[in-house]
């Protein structure tokens, strides 16, 4: 379903309007993101009261929050690679090539640059049961 349908269906059951658990103040539906579209569940604060909360919290945890913000995302993105490197070990390219070889995932796109756009570990798991092995070479020419 999609966000357009999702907010129909909650305005034509709860009605064109949502109280604001923050603000207290009733705003269209569409001032809600949803917590769940499938549940047709909305989030209990606006967007901009949301947008608020967050911007305070940040200035309240700047000085704890940056450096494990960096941290996490270094150690998810080297995680993610050494599980795409130890999946390339021992594979070679079509062509014969066993070097510089690339993951390429069902979108035809490299499960690093996949990583590097915020695939989890699910998402890399599931793409390196059906990827293919390319090198640099033939992975350059199947795009051009």
């Amino acid at each position: 379903m999609t966000t357009d349908a999702a907010y129909d269906q909650i305005r034509s059951t709860r009605g064109p309007t949502k109280r604001c658990s923050a603000c207290a103040t009733d705003h269209p539906v569409e001032q809600f993101a949803f917590k769940s579209v499938a549940a047709g569940k909305l989030h209990s604060r606006c967007r901009a009261a949301q947008r608020d909360y967050n911007a305070r919290w940040y200035e309240q945890n700047r000085e704890t929050h940056q450096p494990r913000a960096g941290t996490t995302r270094t150690e998810r993105v080297q995680t993610l690679h050494a599980l795409i490197d130890g999946w390339l070990t021992g594979r070679t390219c079509p062509c014969g090539s066993r070097d510089r070889l690339v993951a390429v995932g069902t979108a035809g796109c490299s499960l690093k640059t996949m990583v590097k756009n915020g695939a989890n570990e699910k998402d890399i798991s599931d793409e390196l049961e059906i990827a293919t092995v390319r090198c640099r070479s033939c992975s350059w020419n199947a795009s051009a």
